[in-house]
C-alpha cells in the first residue's frame, strides 16, 4: 500500500475545487477553471463597506443608485462620485482525499487526490458614477450615470509548483506494476490526468438610475443596467493511459510497459455577451412623523429588489485519443446572474452615531441555470463508466446544488460635525456580516462504493461560512462656494482574505 500511496502522490494533484468568494459564486460548468467567480455584492463606497455593507437605508449619495436608487432623493446638489477597490485572497489551500474500491473482477482501485485553490489578486475603479437632481412639478427628482465592476476573475491552474493533476491507481494481475520513470522500482499502473488553464472574465455594469419623491415621507427608483460579459478561457486537459483503461490502448505499448498514450481535451472560450438587469428601490422617511432641526426624519427604511442579467458565451471542446478521431463539441455558458431582495433600517441617534440594519435574500440557485456537469474529468461519462472503474452504474450524471442564503449586515457610524467650526465633517465606522456558503457542491453521486461516494462529495464539497468585520472612515470638507468633497477609505477582513476601498466623492452646484 506504500508503494501504491508513493506512486499516486508523485505530482498526482488535480484542481477540483477553489474558493467562492463570500460575494458569490459560480459554476458554468464543473471544469476547475470555473470554479472562483467574485461578484461584488457589497453595495459601492467605502462608506457602505465600513459599515458592514448596511446601506439600502443609510443611503445618501451617488452610491445609492445601486444600493437603493430610491435614497437618491438625499442627493441635494450635482454629485461625481469615483472608487477603488483591492481584492486580496488568502493563500491557496489544500486539501487531500482518496477512496479505494474493486472492480467486478477484484482489481483494487485506489483513487486520491489533492485540491489546490488558487486565485489572483484584483485591483479596479470598480464604480464610477455622476448624479443630478432635479424637480419635476412640486417633486423632488433625480437621475444618476453609473459604471461598475460586477465581476472580475484572473485564475491560473498552470503554476508548476502545484503539478496540477490526478490519478487512479490500479494493482492486479491484470493491470501489473510498471517501473518508476525515474528509479525503474516497480510501482502500481496509474492512469494520470494532467490540466492547466487560465482564466480571465468580467462583467460591466452599465446603469442609468432614477427617482422621485411621492408626498414628504415617500421616494421609489429604478435603475436599468446594461451588462457585459468579456470571456477569455482555455483549459487543457491530457491523461495518461497506457493499457486503455479509460480511453483506447497505445497501439506502441501493447504490453503496458508504461509508453504514454495521451488522451487530451482543450476547452476555448473566447467570446463577449450582454443582458439587461434592473433595480427597484423603495424609501420611506417620515419626516412627517419624526421632524427634527434639519428636517429629515433620523429614521429610514428602505427596500430593494434586484434583477439579475442572463449572460452567455459559447465553449468550444475539442477531444482527441490515440487511435481515434478527434470530436469537437459546441454548447453555450450561461452566466446568470443571482436575484437578490433587501430590507434596510438606519437611525441617526442625536448629533454623533448612525446605526444601520440589512437583511438581504440572495438567489444563490439562480447560478445553476445551464449549469453543465460531466465536461470534468472526474465526472466525465468516460471516466466514471470504463469498465476497469464502474464508479457510477446506468450512466448516472452527477447532481450539484447550492444554496440561497440570507445575509444581515450590522454596521455603526460616530460623526463630528463641523470640527472647530470648520465645517469639516469626520467619521469613523465599523460593521460585521456573515457569508454563508454559497459553494456549488456536489449532491449526489451514484456509485455502490460508499468511499467512492464519500470521495467525490469530499472533492466536490461546499464551504462554510465565513464571518466578515469591516472598519472605515471618511472626512468632508468644504471647497468653497457650494462645492464639498469626501474621501473615504475602508476594509473587509475574514478568513477569505482582505478587501480595501477608497473613494472620493465630489458635490457642486447650488442645491435643488
Amino acid at each position: 500500500m506504500k508503494s501504491r500511496n508513493a506512486a499516486v502522490g508523485k505530482g498526482v494533484m488535480f484542481v477540483v475545487s477553489m474558493i467562492l468568494s463570500t460575494q458569490g459564486a459560480l459554476c458554468l460548468t464543473d471544469e476547475e477553471i470555473f470554479r472562483d467567480f467574485r461578484f461584488n455584492f457589497i453595495n459601492p463606497g467605502a462608506r457602505s463597506l465600513g459599515l458592514g455593507g448596511a446601506f439600502i437605508a443609510a443611503a445618501d449619495d451617488a452610491t445609492a443608485a445601486q444600493a437603493n436608487p430610491a435614497a437618491l432623493n438625499y442627493i441635494t446638489r450635482n454629485e461625481f462620485f469615483a472608487e477603488y477597490r483591492l481584492v486580496q485572497p488568502d493563500a491557496p489551500k489544500e486539501f487531500s482525499s482518496s477512496g479505494v474500491s474493486s472492480d467486478s473482477s477484484g482489481n483494487a482501485l485506489d483513487l486520491t487526490l489533492t485540491s489546490v485553490t488558487k486565485e489572483e489578486d484584483t485591483s479596479d475603479p470598480t464604480f464610477l458614477s455622476f448624479a443630478i437632481p432635479f424637480p419635476i412639478g412640486s417633486q423632488k427628482a433625480r437621475m444618476a450615470f453609473s459604471r461598475q465592476v460586477v465581476l472580475n476573475v484572473q485564475n491560473s491552474l498552470s503554476d508548476p509548483d502545484q503539478g496540477l493533476s490526478t490519478a487512479l491507481s490500479l494493482s492486479s494481475s491484470d493491470y501489473p506494476d510498471v517501473p518508476d520513470p525515474v528509479t525503474g522500482d516497480p510501482v502500481p499502473y496509474f492512469v494520470q490526468n494532467k490540466s492547466e488553464g487560465t482564466l480571465d472574465t468580467e462583467i460591466l455594469h452599465y446603469n442609468l438610475g432614477f427617482s422621485i419623491s411621492i408626498g414628504e415621507d415617500f421616494s421609489v427608483g429604478l435603475t436599468a443596467n446594461y451588462a457585459t460579459l468579456d470571456m477569455h478561457a482555455f483549459v487543457s486537459s491530457e491523461v495518461i493511459d497506457p493499457r486503455g483503461v479509460i480511453g483506447f490502448a497505445n497501439p506502441r505499448d501493447p504490453d503496458g510497459d508504461g509508453t504514454s498514450s495521451p488522451i487530451s481535451s482543450e476547452s476555448v472560450i473566447d467570446d463577449s455577451d450582454s443582458g439587461l438587469g434592473y433595480t427597484v428601490g423603495v424609501h420611506w422617511h417620515p419626516d412627517a412623523v419624526f421632524p427634527s432641526q434639519s428636517g429629515q426624519s433620523p429614521l429610514r427604511f428602505g427596500f430593494v429588489y434586484r434583477r439579475g442579467a442572463e449572460l452567455s458565451v459559447p465553449e468550444q471542446v475539442t477531444s482527441s485519443s490515440a487511435g481515434s478521431v478527434g470530436t469537437v463539441e459546441e454548447f453555450e455558458n450561461v452566466v446568470r446572474e443571482p436575484d437578490r431582495f433587501g430590507l434596510g433600517v438606519s437611525w441617526a441617534i442625536g448629533d454623533h452615531w448612525v446605526l444601520a440594519l440589512d437583511g438581504e435574500r440572495i438567489e444563490y440557485s439562480d447560478l445553476l441555470e445551464g449549469f453543465r456537469s460531466g465536461v470534468n474529468f472526474l465526472t466525465s461519462d468516460s471516466f466514471r463508466n470504463s469498465s476497469a472503474v464502474a464508479l457510477a452504474p446506468n450512466n448516472d450524471s452527477p447532481e450539484f446544488a447550492v444554496d440561497d442564503a440570507n445575509v444581515v449586515h450590522a454596521g455603526a457610524e460616530f460623526v463630528l460635525n463641523n470640527i472647530r467650526g470648520s465645517g469639516v465633517k469626520l467619521a469613523l465606522s465599523g460593521g460585521f456580516f456573515n457569508a454563508p456558503d454559497n459553494r456549488i457542491r456536489l449532491e449526489k453521486f451514484n456509485s455502490n462504493n460508499a468511499e467512492i461516494r464519500h470521495l467525490y462529495e469530499d472533492a466536490f464539497r461546499g464551504g462554510g461560512d465565513t464571518n466578515h468585520y469591516t472598519a472605515g472612515t471618511f472626512v468632508s470638507f468644504p471647497l468653497g462656494g457650494f462645492n464639498s468633497m469626501v474621501i473615504q477609505a475602508a476594509g473587509d477582513f475574514s478568513d477569505r482574505g482582505t478587501e480595501f476601498v477608497l473613494s472620493t466623492l465630489l458635490r457642486f452646484g447650488k442645491a435643488r
